[in-house]
């Protein structure tokens, strides 16, 4: 049976060590690919999460618009009615007596209920929006967060990756040398 010189064992290990770190160079970049997918994901949510909180930003102020709406058609309605009294009753060239002053009176205490009731529910459902915007305002952040982090990981996998190989080549380097004449 022949017999191998005495450096091919060493140089078949130092070829299977070369063969470990070309493997660690491509599972770096596997995963580096795979980090900077994640990556690219979280920025597109981070993207629709900005979106969202504009969209409920605008939402807020609409409601805002629309809550001073109702409450000057409430004091238009208010003034209209207790304007017809006047002129009703000066119409009739009578002055306001009991009757006229108690309507008017009522009327404007249900004009008042009624801006209340229009102010605190639309306090409420502004509250709602704004803690609608704040949240996707903390998604999003989040969601740049990770995307960063992503990124981060992927770099430092193509820099494992890397000094995985010049580790096996190293190493197989360092098994052959003292052969060498």
């Amino acid at each position: 049976m022949p017999t191998l010189p005495s450096f091919a064992g060493p140089a078949i290990g130092a070829a299977g060590d070369i063969a470990g770190g070309i493997g660690s160079l491509i599972q770096g970049q596997a995963t580096a690919a795979g980090d900077r997918a994640a990556a690219q994901g979280y920025t597109q949510e981070a993207n629709l999460y900005s979106q969202a909180s504009q969209i409920a930003g605008q939402n807020l102020t609409i409601e805002q618009q629309n809550v001073a709406l109702q409450q000057y058609m409430n004091a238009r309605s208010l003034r209209q009615t207790q304007a017809g009294v006047v002129a009703a009753t000066a119409a009739n060239n009578l002055g306001l007596s009991g009757s006229e002053q108690y309507i008017m009176q009522q009327n404007a205490m249900m004009g008042g209920v009624a801006s209340a009731v229009i102010g605190e529910q639309g306090a409420i459902q502004e509250n709602a929006y704004q803690i609608q915007q704040t949240t996707l305002q903390g998604e999003a952040a989040q969601a740049t967060s990770a995307a960063k982090a992503a990124q981060a990981a992927a770099g430092a996998a193509d820099t494992g990756g890397f000094l995985g190989l010049l580790g096996g080549i190293a190493k197989g380097a360092a098994a052959v040398i003292p052969f060498l004449p």
